[in-house]
């Protein structure tokens, strides 16, 4: 073989191990690029399937996000005016001792849970606080211990969804009167229910201070109006 010859199969020996060793390279970065992927795009789905997991676990038991604040599933919309009491004033009787309170929750609220908080609406003072649920349409808010709230005062209860302003109450618990006598004859006159229990009521020796006041059987005051003069001689 002449020296031209195998200085040419030199150079074809010489390609053939460039093109070899640029598809070592190219295999290389490609085996890299899988092993990467394999090892990072996986934890990410684990991690969002253990969070979706767990969430519908805790959604189906009724679990807690915490041991005080019950979790609550709430339309973002319009939360202002998703809750409402049935009545913006409430009066009760002296020895009313469990009260309950009936308000309205938007239809796209079913199932959301509510706060409350009940405080002296003059000096601020916190009274009770709690949660209650919508369920059909409506909440119901028990208060017990009601004949600790301080006659004569007026206290604000509100409920409220998420951020909003939610709906405001004002209760008053009626004091004891000095003088009562029955007033059943009232029942008719005052547009009131037949169960209702209707008295006259004097407080001091003042006639300004004499009415007659009817409440249902829950010791929610109905209806009151002024007594005349001969009424209060009592």
């Amino acid at each position: 073989m002449t020296g031209a010859a195998r200085n040419q199969n030199k150079r074809k020996r010489r390609v053939n191990m460039n093109k070899w060793r640029g598809l070592g390279v190219l295999l290389g970065l490609a085996l890299l690029l899988i092993v990467n992927f394999q090892n990072c795009a996986p934890s990410q789905m684990a991690g969002v399937g253990s969070i979706s997991s767990e969430s519908e676990k805790g959604l189906a038991s009724g679990a807690t996000s915490d041991d005080s604040q019950p979790v609550s599933v709430i339309d973002p919309t319009n939360t202002d005016h998703a809750v409402s009491f049935k009545n913006n004033f409430v009066e009760i009787h002296p020895d009313v001792s469990t009260l309950t309170l009936l308000g309205v929750c938007d239809p796209e609220q079913e199932g959301a849970v509510l706060a409350w908080r009940m405080k002296d609406s003059e000096s601020g003072e916190d009274f009770a606080n709690g949660y209650e649920s919508c369920e059909e349409g409506g909440f119901k808010l028990t208060l017990d211990h009601a004949q600790e709230i301080a006659c004569g005062v007026d206290f604000t209860l509100t409920a409220y969804l998420g951020a909003g302003e939610g709906s405001a109450l004002h209760l008053v618990r009626r004091c004891v009167p000095e003088m009562t006598s029955d007033a059943s004859a009232m029942v008719g006159f005052l547009s009131v229910r037949e169960d209702s229990k209707c008295q006259l009521e004097k407080s001091g020796s003042s006639k300004d201070s004499c009415e007659v006041v009817c409440y249902s059987k829950d010791g929610l005051v109905e209806a009151k109006q002024d007594a005349d003069s001969a009424s209060c001689e009592m």
